[in-house]
């Protein structure tokens, strides 16, 4: 039986990255937008683990896209990229709320870095209650899918890692969790995430 379920944040309880400041990203920078992505990704996970700030890594992007680095810039990337990451998925934050009705326990395991969670906890805080445990990389500076982050919650948690169920976007983050011996999702959309077997774990849907 599944007695916690833990969920990654961005695109799975935050619903899509907001594309408006996706563009926005990719005007003030000039990269195109087939190009974005591999200069956003290059150094996220130093960013997320807090080995960057957010101004050493908006200023490594515009470094390598040979574009002027200027405070005034760096300070309006920030601001767009966290807000980014600030929706909420209604339906996805509708079950949470039906397993905690029904006693299944709640975690968020996020990478995420310190400009972002910041303004998470702010703009959710009413939402994020709920969850009895929210684990982001900047404050434990480990970062999915390295198991060290995964076993930190378990080790809070204090369940074995069979009785987690374990929810996030990205392919390579669940097979870290499965690795460590979690049950895992692969999300896509919640209506997916609907017709998995939960039944047979336990759990509502």
């Amino acid at each position: 039986m599944i007695t916690t379920v833990a969920f990654d944040y961005g695109k799975v309880l935050s619903g899509p990255q907001k594309a408006d400041r996706v563009a926005e990203l990719q005007r003030l920078t000039g990269i195109p937008p087939d190009e974005f992505e591999s200069y956003y990704r290059t150094d996220r996970l130093a960013y997320d683990r807090a080995d960057l700030t957010g101004r050493e890594y908006w200023t490594n992007i515009l470094s390598r896209r040979g574009a002027p680095i200027r405070d005034d810039l760096i300070t309006q990337l920030i601001a767009a990229d966290v807000a980014s990451w600030l929706g909420r998925d209604e339906a996805m934050l509708a079950w949470t709320e039906r397993l905690a009705a029904a006693g299944v326990r709640l975690a968020v395991l996020s990478n995420m870095p310190v400009d972002v969670r910041g303004p998470l906890v702010q703009t959710h805080g009413s939402w994020l209650a709920r969850f009895e445990h929210t684990i982001f990389s900047c404050d434990v500076k480990c970062v999915k899918p390295d198991a060290a982050i995964y076993e930190l919650l378990l080790a809070q948690l204090r369940v074995p890692a069979g009785e987690v169920l374990f929810i996030d976007d990205h392919p390579g983050n669940v097979a870290g969790a499965k690795a460590v011996g979690l049950h895992t999702i692969h999300f896509s959309t919640y209506a997916a995430l609907a017709a998995e077997p939960m039944q047979e774990w336990g759990l509502v849907i």
